[in-house]
């Protein structure tokens, strides 16, 4: 860590610096470029990369990251409430039969892993057998077992559904 000796208001200091490098950032002797605290002179950043932008730069990208992290969340959970109602409103509507709930153990948000029910139904047009899962859900629906539940799926793609729980 560089050593650096100034003076500010006829005062002389000596002050080690907070931050290190190798290969050093300073020669012996050489001037360099200090910006002081006045209520606090030995308190001082240097005009090195790692003073002025290292903490910025390395807390900014992990601002960065977490905030588009939040905002792709929010993005995906507007565009699915979209698609439900887009669903509700113009999708087919099957009766399925439920055959399970499963609990999803390697998800978990407060230490609580969600549910699904599943649920099977044949197409009306094509006659295929297909299996429904529903969104998360944040209860225990062991109540539905062995029921029929409502899903609204996509006329074009019956990839694309929602189970009504």
């Amino acid at each position: 860590a560089p050593v650096f000796r100034y003076q500010f208001k006829a005062q002389t200091y000596t002050v080690q610096s907070n931050s290190s490098s190798n290969p050093a950032s300073y020669e012996v002797g050489e001037q360099a470029v200090l910006t002081l605290d006045p209520a606090d002179p030995e308190d001082f950043i240097s005009d090195s990369f790692s003073d002025r932008w290292l903490l910025p730069l390395i807390t900014g990208f992990f601002g960065v990251l977490f905030a588009s992290v939040g905002v792709g969340a929010l993005v995906w959970a507007s565009r699915r409430q979209k698609q439900i109602a887009q669903l509700a409103q113009t999708g087919e509507r099957l009766q399925a039969q439920v055959i399970s709930v499963v609990r999803h153990r390697k998800f978990k948000v407060n230490r609580r892993s969600p549910w699904h029910v599943l649920a099977q139904a044949t197409h009306p047009v094509t006659g295929a057998l297909l299996t429904f899962k529903s969104d998360n859900l944040w209860n225990d629906p062991s109540a539905y077992m062995n029921k029929m539940v409502e899903v609204h799926i996509d006329r074009r793609d019956p990839k694309i559904y929602y189970v009504v729980v």
